[in-house]
């Protein structure tokens, strides 16, 4: 056994100091722990360099834990995509469990390394997913909260590919499915929009999603495509920010929803919405005011 893999594997605490261990075998040990290939052969050789590394290479020790971060993120995102299946078949009894493999996979959006289009099965594996768990939990609170904050944080990642790869993804939640039947896709449509319409969510996508040019386009596609798909139960939602999706009709993206949500503010019954309040008729005095501390804080 070489003297670097003796000294982790053996050393007692107190040799895990600068004053005893030379630089050069320090460094050995690093890149030892840092091997792919020697991590592989000896499974254990990372869990015994860690506390090694924390004491004479602590760069190194960051390093190796974002490494393990990101390799059980990678692995947690091929679960979620396996997990769909069996959400779409039984969403009340896996939707806990597929939840929490989710969250374990999100840290690993941005890193490049599931190979090309990796981040893209991520995402739109997260985003169904994310739909039938809101569709079949419209009741539990605690749930639904934890649906809109990663449907949330997706339209915020902080990696600019991967938030525009969230919004590039979104009108197709309410595209007929290519083998999917009437039925199929208008169920489909459904979960898509109870996710979009979370409050949080929906928040999300026209005040920051609007505001950004990159993606206004995105957000009215998507906008028009559930008013499209559900009719009256997405009118209803978007009529709310009709006020907010109004200062931006400047934009020739966003004029068609602007028009379509005219119109339908015509259609809408005096018995359902006796004033025209704009944001003010149809949001509660609470959201507005958690919005204005949120923006102007």
């Amino acid at each position: 056994m070489s003297p670097p893999r003796r000294l982790i594997a053996a050393a007692p605490p107190a040799w895990c100091s600068a004053d005893v261990v030379p630089p050069s075998l320090a460094d050995a040990i690093a890149a030892i722990a840092m091997d792919e290939a020697a991590s592989t052969r000896l499974p254990g050789i990372r869990a015994a360099a860690r506390p090694v590394l924390l004491r004479l290479r602590q760069a190194a020790a960051e390093a190796l834990a974002a490494a393990e971060h990101v390799a059980a993120a990678l692995s947690a995102a091929e679960a979620v995509a396996a997990g769909v299946s069996q959400l779409a078949a039984a969403p009340q009894l896996h939707a806990a469990r597929w939840m929490d493999t989710l969250a374990a996979a999100l840290p690993g959006l941005g890193f490049g390394a599931a190979g090309p289009g990796g981040d893209a099965r991520l995402v739109a594996a997260a985003l169904q997913g994310l739909a039938l768990v809101a569709a079949a939990r419209p009741a539990d609170a605690p749930m639904l909260a934890a649906v809109a904050a990663a449907a949330r944080n997706l339209l915020a990642h902080p990696v600019a590919d991967v938030a525009d790869l969230v919004y590039a993804m979104l009108p197709e939640m309410f595209a007929p499915g290519p083998a999917a039947g009437a039925a199929a896709s208008a169920e489909r449509a459904a979960a898509a929009l109870q996710l979009l319409t979370l409050p949080p969510v929906l928040e999300q996508l026209v005040v920051q999603g609007l505001a950004d040019a990159r993606r206004r386009q995105a957000v009215a596609v998507t906008l028009l495509a559930a008013m499209g798909a559900c009719g009256g139960a997405a009118v209803a939602p978007l009529l709310a920010w009709q006020a907010w999706v109004d200062c931006y009709s400047f934009d020739p993206a966003v004029a068609p929803l602007v028009e379509a949500l005219g119109a339908a503010w015509q259609q809408v019954s005096v018995l359902q919405c006796s004033a025209r309040g704009g944001l003010t008729a149809a949001v509660p005095s609470e959201q507005l005011e958690g919005l204005a501390a949120r923006l102007w804080a």
